[in-house]
């Protein structure tokens, strides 16, 4: 079907490719225009609205990396930033959930070597270290990017998670499934 929207494929890295989808041959390389170290290929659409939402993880200037979440439009290029907040450690971050209002974000504790992978060409699983800390959930709200944040989870059996996808609202609670 004609529409004005682009065709990706996407992985966890920030390149992606924009297919033709009548010959499937890739039309064009596209690289974020914003320096990323990693993002995920697990794109959310926005409920209720005609864009999309994904993360960018990215340096700050404190020698630390930020998750940064962006709104896409039609195209890749059509996009703005939501949020940022400084991530307490590289962390391994597959995807996000969302509601409506909120995206949530869970990091694990669990670091990964970004360098190793981008300089090495190292799968992100293999420089993948446990801390001895607690997961950490956060929401981001989508209108404005305020983020709260504080939320641990003390279950050990969820130290580490790549995917949860079911979240929602109930009256002031977010519930996401893990």
């Amino acid at each position: 079907p004609e529409d004005n929207g682009q065709y990706l494929a996407v992985g966890n890295f920030p390149a992606v490719q924009e297919m033709d989808m009548d010959s499937l041959i890739v039309k064009e390389a596209k690289q974020f225009d914003q320096k990323s170290l990693a993002t995920s290929p697990h794109w959310r659409r926005e409920v209720g609205a005609n864009s999309s939402i994904n993360f960018h993880i990215m340096e700050n200037d404190n020698g630390g990396v930020n998750m940064t979440l962006f709104r896409f439009n039609s195209t890749y290029e059509d996009h703005a930033q939501i949020g940022t907040f400084a991530l307490p450690h590289e962390s391994l971050i597959h995807m996000i959930s969302n509601t409506p209002n909120y995206a949530v974000i869970v990091v694990s504790p669990v670091s990964i070597d970004f360098q190793a992978i981008t300089n090495n060409k190292t799968y992100p699983v293999k420089t993948a270290t446990k801390l001895n800390d607690t997961m950490q959930v956060y929401l981001m709200n989508l209108r404005d990017g305020t983020v709260m944040d504080g939320f641990d989870v003390n279950d050990t059996s969820l130290e580490f998670a790549t995917h949860h996808i079911n979240a929602w609202e109930e009256s002031q609670d977010i519930v996401f499934d893990i």
